[in-house]
């Protein structure tokens, strides 16, 4: 989700991939794209509230699910002109701030490696369910843009669980020359 939402605010979108990009924004733009992200973000335990404020706009936050709305220091609320514009901006803030709050936690050196193979088991799991069916939507896009050929080499390095290796190994082939 993080990498889909980044994807949807460049500026300049690259040469060749405008139609890709458009078709992203067109999902992400609508209250299916709303819903998606929002399961995305159930996902990761976090509840949405939405409401529309007269000639404001929308505000968009997302709660710690569980905490009856509390503000807590993940809590990512946006205040925008269109309703899944402040779904977007709302979700990335909060998963900016999931990852700050991750990253001042310092677990014990003896449990810090079963809690990250843990949560990366649970990361794994949780991406396939929410994002895998938008990569392999624009992997074709990805993999034209890679200009990739048969006997190239390539370095998949973390972009998810492996979906676009599988894609791009098909492409060059399993003997690199």
């Amino acid at each position: 989700m993080f990498v889909t939402l980044g994807f949807n605010e460049l500026v300049r979108v690259p040469r060749g991939m405008e139609a890709q990009f458009r078709a992203l924004r067109l999902w992400l733009d609508s209250w299916k794209g709303i819903g998606d992200i929002e399961a995305g973000m159930r996902r990761q335990g976090y509840d949405l509230y939405l409401c529309r404020h007269d000639g404001r706009g929308w505000r968009a936050t997302f709660y710690v699910s569980g905490m009856e709305h509390s503000l807590t220091s993940t809590v990512g609320s946006a205040l925008e002109p269109t309703p899944w514009r402040a779904v977007q901006r709302a979700a990335a803030r909060t998963l900016d701030r999931i990852e700050q709050e991750e990253g001042r936690q310092d677990p014990a050196p003896g449990n810090r490696v079963m809690s990250e193979l843990s949560y990366k088991d649970e990361a794994a799991s949780a991406y396939d369910q929410a994002v895998a069916h938008v990569s392999t939507h624009f992997l074709p896009f990805l993999l034209r843009a890679g200009r990739l050929e048969p006997g190239q080499r390539v370095l998949d390095a973390a972009t998810g669980t492996g979906i676009t290796a599988e894609a791009a190994l098909a492409v060059v082939g399993p003997v690199a020359t």
